[in-house]
């Protein structure tokens, strides 16, 4: 069996850490597998380092644009053709490219989803754009993958549910360095953390987008500064387009003391048991790969209310839920776990047994090799 796994760009996140841990995953099981992207990103070098195939599709961007569509479209087809794999597995909402070019090369398709892009904060007509790559990606494949159950209601209503299976992310077990360790290696990458050692952290690990909500924990902050508590430090990990924009409402805010953008860091679940709490304020979410990483961590987790979150965060079980873009519930919720430490201990060790029962790496690839498996015999 050989698989061709695509997806939009190489940068990380938790689309393109699926088709890594895929890749992977298939390569240490003897399965012939290469990686299509367009720009390159983080995802290079990892695959670089497994010597796995790896080709990238001029014009296949984020930005729409007719000449780059039919560019990537060309590009895909090519790489089908040398390539030639059983299985084209697209993991984007520009996916329907490939799964076109996929069928009219008389090859098996599976489309993973990894969220809506119509679900976040956009412009109608790109919504509408993004509705129909969606419509279309799914028409042209013939397995649908849901990372969570949640990603089934906004198509409720679309003739294709037959087509649909959900199989949640899972990841390996992890071995994240201990709490002084993890802050002295992060201190070491941005210094700015260095006298801040000994106090409160409250870590986030995303992407810098608007999805994600980091200005509502910015908000928090001077909701908490305000009640005339000492004010936690929050770490960010990651990197992404909204970096401009949070700086400025840092220093709007004048909480740049507090707040630190370390930027992408090389395998940040590593660094898990830096935080004294976790927080995820995503205003739209499918899964949540970090609070999968959270979990195995033992780290307490705030999350918002969104998405697949439910799924892994039951409320006051294994962590606690809040609205999304309340930035005054995600302090009230903050404050309860910094001012009871056994809370923090109960709910934390919960959610690492609920997520490793649940959300393991090889449930995930058994699950869907067999949809490879099958579509193969039928």
């Amino acid at each position: 069996m050989k698989v061709l796994l695509v997806i939009t760009k190489g940068t990380w996140g938790g689309a393109t850490k699926y088709v890594y841990d895929m890749a992977r995953s298939l390569h240490e099981s003897g399965v012939e597998v290469a990686v299509a992207y367009g720009p390159k990103g983080e995802l290079t070098t990892k695959l670089e380092e497994l010597s796995i195939p790896q080709y990238h599709i001029d014009g296949l961007t984020r930005d729409l644009g007719f000449f780059r569509e039919l560019k990537a479209y060309k590009g895909i087809l090519s790489i089908i053709d040398e390539f030639e794999p059983d299985i084209v597995h697209v993991n984007s909402s520009k996916g329907g490219i490939s799964a076109l070019a996929a069928k009219l090369k008389g090859k098996k398709v599976v489309f993973t989803v990894h969220g809506w892009a119509f679900n976040e904060r956009r412009n109608p007509l790109f919504k509408l754009i993004f509705k129909i790559a969606y419509f279309s990606t799914i028409f042209f494949s013939d397995k649908v993958i849901l990372v969570s159950e949640a990603l089934k209601k906004p198509i409720r209503n679309w003739p294709f549910t037959k087509k649909l299976t959900v199989i949640p992310n899972g990841v390996r077990p992890l071995k994240p360095l201990a709490k002084t360790s993890a802050r002295k290696e992060l201190a070491a990458i941005d210094p700015t953390l260095e006298e801040y050692l000994k106090k409160t952290w409250i870590l986030t690990v995303a992407e810098l987008h608007d999805s994600k909500g980091i200005d509502t924990m910015l908000s928090a902050l001077t909701t908490l500064r305000e009640e005339g508590a000492e004010l936690p430090h929050y770490i960010v990990i990651g990197e992404g387009d909204e970096r401009w924009r949070l700086e400025k409402l840092i220093a709007s805010y004048d909480i740049s003391e507090y707040v630190h953008l370390v930027g992408f860091v090389e395998n940040a679940s590593l660094y898990m048991k830096a935080g004294d709490i976790f927080v995820l304020p995503s205003r739209t979410e499918a899964l949540g790969y970090v609070l999968i990483e959270a979990g195995m961590a033992e780290v307490p987790v705030v999350a918002s209310r969104v998405g697949g979150i439910p799924e892994i965060i039951e409320h006051n079980e294994n962590g606690l839920l809040v609205p999304a873009d309340s930035g005054a519930v995600f302090a009230v919720a903050i404050a309860k776990f910094l001012t009871d430490k056994n809370k923090q201990k109960e709910l934390a060790k919960a959610l690492k047994d609920h997520v490793k029962e649940k959300y393991s790496l090889e449930n995930m690839v058994s699950k869907t090799t067999e949809i490879y498996a099958t579509l193969l015999r039928g």
